[in-house]
């Protein structure tokens, strides 16, 4: 089976190299810069290669990316705590938008695709 490689080169010169099946990567610039009132916005951009993550487990499995990158990039379980409660908040604030804008045929057709899906698990040989 193929796995996706992907080669980081980091400022100093070193390079690191990831392999996996999923390989997702976030870039963030203009940081400092904002903070510093030198720029106008935070850039982030991110990209995801290799397969998809299986539906079944997706929030499990980015859930628990983003609570061991934060817990091992704070500077200790306060901070760690203090990150993930704040992610929390912002990540129910962004559910509640999205679930207002969902009209009720979305939501028809997302649960009739739902059924299948599930009927198909359960029919399936």
């Amino acid at each position: 089976m193929s796995k996706v490689k992907v080669l980081i080169e980091h400022e100093d010169g070193r390079k690191q190299e990831l392999h996996g099946d999923t390989v997702i990567c976030f870039t963030v610039s203009n940081a400092w810069e904002f903070l510093n009132k030198k720029a106008p916005i935070v850039d982030g951009q991110g990209a995801f290669w290799g397969k998809e993550i299986p539906m079944p487990i997706y929030s499990d499995t980015i859930g628990s990316l983003f609570a061991s990158m934060i817990k091992n990039s704070s500077n200790g379980k306060v901070q760690a705590a203090f990150h993930l409660h704040t992610i929390a908040d912002i990540l129910e604030e962004k559910s509640r938008e999205i679930k207002r804008e969902i009209t009720i045929q979305e939501r028809d057709e997302a649960l009739d695709n739902a059924f299948a899906q599930f009927f198909k698990g359960i029919f399936q040989e």
